[in-house]
């Protein structure tokens, strides 16, 4: 069975990884926290892991003094993560944190604006991807609109779209239910 632990070990050892642990290992101490959805998660059945404990235990392996604390849930949209998940995430007081969640209602969109501006104001940058092909679960707005609206919020935008689009074997890459993704 391949999981998280063995696909950390077996990256690690691709040269285009292992040319990058002397930046790894040059960072300094940092927490990152990761509020998101399924696609941040381990626990489903669609692939071995997902890029989250797979970084984590990377960076686990490697340096640990860069620490990850990850917070979700399926389906798990901007308020709910407010409600759930934000009081502890901005306690814990780490340096990045990054939104990998739905926006399908006002409300989302609020509790969006709301977190990014308190962690902001704790100095914690504010991290989001542009789009990795969620928009379609949660509805609207669409992932180029969530852009706009944290982009006006402070969040940086990670562009991950283009990466996705440009990989190899992309159009396999949603599995069955059309949501979650599968090993290619």
């Amino acid at each position: 069975l391949r999981e998280r632990n063995r696909l950390a070990t077996s990256l690690l050892a691709e040269p285009q990884i292992a040319k990058l642990i002397p930046a790894m290992k040059a960072m300094p101490s940092t927490r990152i926290a990761i509020i998101g959805h399924s696609f941040t998660m381990d626990q489903h059945w669609s692939s071995p892991s997902s890029f989250v404990p797979i970084v984590t235990t990377m960076f686990e392996q490697e340096h640990t003094r860069v620490q990850f604390r990850q917070w979700s849930a399926g389906g798990l949209r901007f308020a709910r993560a407010y409600r759930n998940y934000y009081a502890e995430a901005l306690a814990w007081k780490p340096n990045v944190v990054l939104f990998v969640l739905g926006n399908s209602k006002p409300e989302d969109t609020e509790a969006l604006k709301t977190m990014a501006a308190g962690f902001r104001a704790a100095g914690i940058r504010v991290l989001m991807f542009d789009d990795v092909e969620d928009s379609i679960a949660f509805g609207e707005p669409s992932a180029q609109e969530t852009e706009m609206i944290a982009r006006k919020a402070g969040v940086e935008i990670i562009p991950a779209r283009a990466i996705l689009d440009s990989a190899p074997g992309h159009a396999s890459f949603t599995c069955m239910d059309g949501i979650h993704k599968q090993e290619p």
